[in-house]
């Protein structure tokens, strides 16, 4: 059985904006090496930032990217919610994900999320720390 994990919004972005390791991992993800887990909320925040006034990236592509995604990763309905990321109450969506999704891992570049280095025993790691560890 394949690796669980939740990829931050952040990580995402990157993966469909800029590649480097970001699309490294999503590729994995792709050929099956790893489960991604993910939320509606966490899908309807990615299209906000493909869409929104940074990237303004056009609705075609945004809903590509997310029928993509439901394709590709397992959706869960976090019954929890969790209030631990005071300074940025969003980050709690993606532990909300990881836990009701059993995820093994957590990606982020996010140091709100990063800072806790674990969440109910779910590591979180950068996508720089995630290759060294899971990919080598």
């Amino acid at each position: 059985m394949s690796l669980r994990l939740v990829c931050d919004t952040n990580v995402l972005v990157s993966a469909f904006m800029f590649g480097g390791k970001p699309r490294v991992i999503f590729n994995a993800v792709l050929e099956n090496k790893f489960e991604l887990v993910t939320s509606m909320i966490l899908l309807e925040e990615l299209e906000g930032v493909l869409s929104g006034p940074k990237l303004k990236q056009p609705y075609e592509f945004t809903q590509v990217i997310l029928k993509g995604l439901m394709d590709v990763a397992l959706l869960v309905r976090p019954s929890q919610s969790f209030a631990v990321i005071k300074t940025d109450p969003d980050d709690n969506r993606v532990l909300e994900c990881a836990v009701e999704g059993q995820a093994e891992v957590i990606i982020s570049g996010d140091k709100d999320l990063l800072i806790l280095k674990k969440f109910f025993g779910i590591p979180i790691m950068s996508p720089t720390s995630f290759i060294e560890i899971h990919m080598q």
